[in-house]
């Protein structure tokens, strides 16, 4: 799903580009005090890279006048997912480690809010 937004995928390494700009996690910043964006800071930059790859596939496919609109909703929406996965991979192989309740919080936070980080904006 990933390939088809336009992930390069060699085995099992994503990268991003030197100056790639990230918001890092989008957590609140009232609740840092239990969760920061730095203590999963490594997994959120591929995250948001996978992110930006989905809007853009989305601005660049996604006509709600086609008659194929479903199957490109289809495709972002399995891209979406598997990006959660790799975030949630990401963060499991983290080093130093992340405590389990801050993966998951994190993880369950993007797979319930992550769909409004993946509609097109400006600047993508």
């Amino acid at each position: 799903a990933l390939k088809e937004v336009g992930v390069k995928c060699p085995s099992s390494r994503v990268t991003c580009s030197k100056g790639f700009e990230t918001d890092l996690a989008s957590v609140p910043r009232a609740i840092w005090w239990l969760i920061s964006p730095w203590d999963i800071a490594r997994a959120a930059i591929i995250h948001d890279l996978l992110y930006k790859r989905i809007r853009q596939y989305r601005r660049d496919n996604e006509d709600l006048d086609d008659p194929d609109v479903e199957e490109v909703q289809r495709t972002y929406n399995a891209a979406k997912k598997a990006s959660d996965n790799v975030f949630l991979i990401a963060m499991k192989d983290a080093d130093p480690a992340v405590p389990k309740w801050k993966i998951y919080a994190a993880y369950y936070a993007v797979v319930l809010f992550g769909r409004w980080s993946i509609i097109p904006r400006e600047g993508d």
